[in-house]
């Protein structure tokens, strides 16, 4: 019985062993130059899926043609309006940098351009212009904002001008002198 147990061993490693030769010679190996052809096969049919400039132009005339008359009609008017509006904001963009340069010229400081064009615009009237009300709110306001204050801190460094303590220079400010 031990010899037949020991040649059936030998005759199941023999199978193995021609099985094994058997899968390896099924496993087919690929070279590369198969490899790249069988992915150019490969894009080309991902690329048919998939339109290229000329169909994608072509598409969309086509899909202009179909358009009816009251859609090209809202397309032709939003477009319209798009445009209008980025003119409303470029007019005012310029409006804006005129009255600063007008305000500029007229010895306003750069850093309050921006406060006094806000005031004037506020304080304008339909019939008057920005520069006729400039005129005016310059005139009116021209003693509150182009004098010098000299605060003191405790140090007479002011070489005998009259100087006012902080709370003297608050309390001015306060009463709009």
């Amino acid at each position: 019985m031990e010899t037949t147990n020991v040649q059936q061993g030998m005759e199941n490693t023999a199978q193995q062993g021609q099985e094994t030769q058997q899968q390896e010679q099924q496993e087919k190996t690929f070279t590369q130059e198969d490899l790249n052809k069988a992915i150019e096969k490969r894009l080309e049919r991902e690329r048919k899926k998939y339109p290229n400039a000329e169909e994608l132009e072509q598409f969309k005339k086509w899909q202009q043609s179909q358009q009816t008359e009251q859609q090209k009609w809202d397309t032709l008017q939003k477009e319209r309006n798009d445009f209008e509006s980025q003119l409303s904001s470029t007019q005012k963009e310029l409006n804006q940098m005129k009255r600063e340069r007008y305000l500029i010229s007229k010895g306003v400081p750069v850093d309050d351009v921006d406060y006094y064009a806000f005031k004037i615009t506020n304080q304008m009237n339909d019939d008057d212009d920005f520069e006729t009300a400039a005129e005016n709110y310059l005139k009116n306001n021209d003693k509150k904002h182009n004098t010098t204050t000299i605060v003191n801190f405790g140090v007479n460094a002011n070489k005998g001008h009259t100087t006012l303590s902080l709370a003297d220079e608050i309390n001015r400010k306060l009463r709009g002198e």
